[in-house]
């Protein structure tokens, strides 16, 4: 029974505060292991990650900035804290799931990657990072599921009843 305000915090600070920690730890060990071993497959990995790396900044940016303040906006709307400017979120919405559908599966691709570089080279970082790339996983599929299952339908059923609120009474059926 938490509300969009209390489901947004929990989210920034349990899933993307740690998430952008993780990914500069991640960084700096990919970056020393491809100057160390310069090999196709650590250059591969290490141009993948950066990718990814820069794809979800982006995505937990335009969260932050955009649809978790929509999402309490319209909390606050229908609570009546402040007036709705009837902005629709449902394009919004639907934008950062398949964020999050995208940003699982490039991952996915990148652990196989660091699984093939960790058969063929004896370093330690490279198992650290397989282990850190999996943990990362592991926490995308919470992060996204409360989202997608908490924080979203929160949202959509927000705004659902405020737009119930400002239909009016069409003239076909005002005379019947």
């Amino acid at each position: 029974m938490a509300t969009i305000p209390e489901v947004v915090a929990d989210i920034v600070g349990t899933h993307h505060l740690p998430l952008r920690h993780e990914l500069e730890r991640l960084d700096i060990l990919i970056d020393h292991l491809v100057v160390a071993y310069p090999r196709s497959g650590l250059v591969a990995l290490h141009r993948e990650y950066h990718q990814f790396k820069n794809e979800i900044i982006l995505h937990i940016d335009h969260e932050e900035a955009e649809l978790f303040p929509l999402c309490i906006e319209l909390e606050d709307a229908l609570c009546g804290r402040i007036s709705w400017s009837s902005r629709e979120s449902t394009s919004i919405i639907r934008f950062a799931s398949h964020g999050h559908s995208e940003n699982e599966a490039m991952l996915q691709r990148i652990i196989y990657q660091a699984k093939v570089v960790e058969g063929g080279l004896s370093d330690e970082d490279v198992m650290i990072v397989r282990v850190g790339l999996q943990s990362l996983a592991g926490d995308l599929v919470i992060h996204s599921a409360k989202e997608g299952e908490i924080l979203f339908p929160a949202a959509i059923f927000s705004e659902e009843l405020l737009r119930a609120r400002h239909v009016k009474p069409s003239d076909d059926s005002a005379g019947e």
